[in-house]
């Protein structure tokens, strides 16, 4: 198991991934442990968590292709 860990450290990815458990990578070490802290507290908690990030995610989207939007007409 230590191997292992030493491996996902030096190839910069989680042992979900190393191992094909998870397709998806978290390079950022802060996110990943926000999200295995999100993934410890009680589901109301998670839940309201969730939609106060989900509302941040789609302004910033919004902005974002209205900024592109913007530019290009």
């Amino acid at each position: 198991m230590e191997v292992a860990v030493k491996i996902a450290d030096a190839l910069d990815v989680s042992l979900d991934y190393l191992v094909g458990a998870s397709s998806f990578v978290v390079k950022d070490k802060k996110m990943l442990h926000r999200l295995e802290l999100l993934d410890k507290i009680d589901d109301d908690d998670r839940e309201t968590i969730l939609k106060v990030v989900d509302n941040y995610l789609t302004t910033a989207q919004l902005q974002t292709t209205t900024k592109k939007l913007l530019q290009k007409g």
